[in-house]
This record gives structure tokens, C-alpha cells and sequence, in this order.
């Protein structure tokens, strides 16, 4: 299937790994890998020694899927009050800029599916090895990337789009970041530098911003109706 499909990775005979698609609240499907008992516990464990040095990576515009240690375990925050934070904080930085403040959006075309085990080792070296044995596993049976739906999927997603995090920030702009959906606003000329710095620290970890999705918005009023709207599309923590 093509990259970028909207159907399902791949399918297997073979037990633990099965997609599932789940409707989406504005239309069209998103398909969901789900795990067995078994693969479900290998996963979490492989990526349970990460969680703490990729939480540590992000900075507080980070609102999806943060994850706290517990001793030797980590535990992700609930995806409901996150996501009530995330409108939240959207709805407070649309009210309290100045007026001539220039908002944009961006989103990565494919996200999960696009974020490679050499992108991985790349980023997170050898520490990542149990991890990526375990992607390797589940490609193997179908899966294409990090699947989705899985929280483990969410904690190493992280650790890519932190980049484009970085890149951000280095442009002098604010944003906010829910997995691969982007909000920022600041200054036209630095919103403009900031999407292209973007773009490149997006390529520079393999990923695409999708263009349909990636643009600079008119005015205040344009970023309530795209960010905020009637209803929130989001279904999971994931892309």
C-alpha cells in the first residue's frame, strides 16, 4: 500500500498483531494496530529504560503523552484531561496575543508510519536496541513504522518530533504540540522562518509535513475554527 495510505499497515495470519480501523470524528478511517498480551508487556518493557531520557527532551509545549517514572516503570498521562489541556492552552494563546500576531498549523504526513528504526538508532543509539527489535518484530507482521494506538508508540514518536520541537524554539516563536499537530504563532516574518526550519527538521528525521495541513492561517477568528471548531477530531493520542 502506498505511504500515506489512510488503509490499514498490514495483515497477518499469524497471532498478536491485528488492525483494526475506528471511524473518524470528521470523516475517514484510521486504522489501530492491536497487540496481544504478550507483545503488548515485550513492548512496554523494551521501551520502559527510554521513557525517562526522552521525557526529559521535551519541553513543557509538549502536551500529548507525557510520561512519569515509577521506580524502574514509567506511566503515560491519561489521554482525556491531556487532551482537555491541550484545548485549554490553544484557546488561552489564541486569546492572549497581541493583535498583528500571525498563527500556523502543521501536521506530518504519515507520522507513525514514516518513523524508521535507523531514524531511531540515529537519535537514540544503542540504549534502543530491545526497542527496535521489537519494531523489527512486529514489520515482520505487517506493521509499518511505530503502531498505532499502543502508548510505547507515542513515548519513541517523542523522541523524532522533538526535533522539530527544537526547531521551532530556535526560531524564536511559541507553540504548542499534540504528537505531530503543530500550532505556533509569534511575529509573521518569525512564523515563516519557523515553518521552514520546520520542514527541514522534518526531513532531516525522515518525515513529511502533510500539505493540506501545513499552512499559515489568516487571522485569529481562522485559528479558533481550525484548532478549536465544534467538535475535536482527535480520537487517540496518536496520529
Amino acid at each position: 500500500m502506498r505511504r500515506g495510505s489512510t488503509g490499514p499497515a498490514g495483515r497477518s495470519d499469524r497471532p498478536g498483531v491485528r488492525s483494526v480501523p475506528v471511524p473518524k470524528p470528521g470523516g475517514g478511517t484510521r486504522w489501530l494496530t492491536v497487540l496481544d498480551a504478550v507483545d503488548q508487556t515485550e513492548y512496554r518493557a523494551a521501551v520502559r529504560p527510554l521513557a525517562g531520557r526522552i521525557e526529559r527532551s521535551l519541553g513543557p509545549e509538549v502536551l500529548a503523552i507525557r510520561a512519569s517514572s515509577r521506580g524502574e516503570s514509567w506511566t503515560p498521562a491519561p489521554w482525556g484531561p491531556a487532551r482537555v489541556w491541550w484545548r485549554r492552552s490553544v484557546r488561552r494563546a489564541i486569546g492572549e496575543v497581541t493583535r498583528g500576531t500571525t498563527f500556523a498549523v502543521a501536521d506530518v504526513w504519515d507520522c507513525y508510519g514514516s518513523i524508521s528504526p535507523e531514524t531511531l538508532t540515529e537519535l537514540l543509539g544503542p540504549d534502543a536496541a530491545d526497542a527496535l527489535a521489537v519494531l523489527r518484530r512486529f514489520h515482520d507482521r505487517g506493521v509499518r513504522g511505530l503502531p498505532i494506538g499502543p502508548e510505547p508508540s507515542a513515548v519513541l514518536a517523542n523522541a523524532v518530533l522533538s526535533r522539530l520541537d527544537d526547531a521551532i524554539r530556535s526560531s524564536g516563536v511559541s507553540h504548542l504540540r499534540w504528537v505531530d499537530d503543530v500550532v505556533l504563532w509569534g511575529p509573521a516574518a518569525d512564523v515563516r522562518a519557523a515553518m521552514r526550519s520546520l520542514s527541514a527538521a522534518a526531513a532531516a528525521v525522515g518525515l513529511d509535513l502533510h500539505r493540506d495541513k501545513t499552512r499559515i492561517l489568516e487571522d485569529r477568528c481562522e485559528a479558533t475554527v481550525v484548532l478549536l471548531g465544534d467538535r475535536d477530531s482527535s480520537i487517540i493520542a496518536a496520529p
